[in-house]
C-alpha cells in the first residue's frame, strides 16, 4: 500500500484538555470529566471526511485496521491572517511558529481516526507534524496521510544520526 491521505477543510485544531465538575451536593459529591465541546465538534467534523475517504475501498481498511505498525502525516495549514496580506507581492507558504503545539494538533487527528482509520491510534510508530500558515489566498486545511509500515526495522539501529552497532 503507497499510502491514503485525506484532506480535512477548514481551520486546523488542537486538542483542549478534558474538563472536569464537581457534581452532587452534600456527602454525595462525585467529579464528572467531560470532553471540552470543541473537540467533540472537530472529532465528529474529522471523522466525516475520514469515513468519506475510505468508503468503497475495502482493501484499504483492511489494510490499515490490521494489528501492524503505522506511519502518520500531519501538515496543519491555517488561514493567512488579514493583518499581514499584502496587494502587490501576496504572502506566500510559511512555518506557522506560535500556538498551538504540535502534539494537540496531532492527538486531535489520532483521536478521530480512532476506530476508522486504525483500530487504536497505538498503531502509529512514526508520526510526522508539520504547522504552516498558508499562502494568501488560499484555504485553510489538514492533510492527514497514512502509511502501512512493514514489521522489520531496516537499516537497524539509524534514528537521527546515530550510527549502527
Amino acid at each position: 500500500m503507497s499510502g491514503l491521505s485525506i484532506t480535512i477543510p477548514g481551520q486546523p485544531y488542537a486538542q483542549k484538555r478534558h474538563r472536569a465538575r464537581v457534581a452532587g451536593k452534600g456527602a454525595k459529591q462525585w467529579v464528572s470529566v467531560y470532553d471540552h465541546p470543541d473537540n467533540v465538534a472537530f472529532r465528529d467534523r474529522a471523522q466525516l471526511h475520514f469515513w468519506e475517504a475510505i468508503k468503497g475501498k475495502p482493501g484499504v481498511v483492511q489494510i490499515l485496521h490490521s494489528e501492524g505498525p503505522l506511519r502518520l502525516g500531519i501538515a496543519a495549514f491555517w488561514q493567512c491572517p488579514k493583518s499581514q496580506e499584502r496587494k502587490r507581492e501576496p504572502r506566500l507558504l510559511r512555518y506557522k511558529t506560535g500556538r498551538p503545539d504540535c502534539d494537540n494538533c496531532a492527538k486531535a487527528i489520532m483521536d478521530a481516526g480512532n476506530g476508522i482509520l486504525w483500530a487504536d491510534d497505538a498503531q502509529v510508530v512514526e508520526l510526522e507534524v508539520s504547522k504552516f500558515i498558508a499562502a494568501q489566498g488560499d484555504a485553510p486545511r489538514t492533510v492527514v496521510r497514512i502509511e502501512r509500515l512493514g514489521e522489520n526495522l531496516a537499516p537497524e539501529g539509524q534514528f537521527f544520526g546515530e550510527e549502527s552497532k
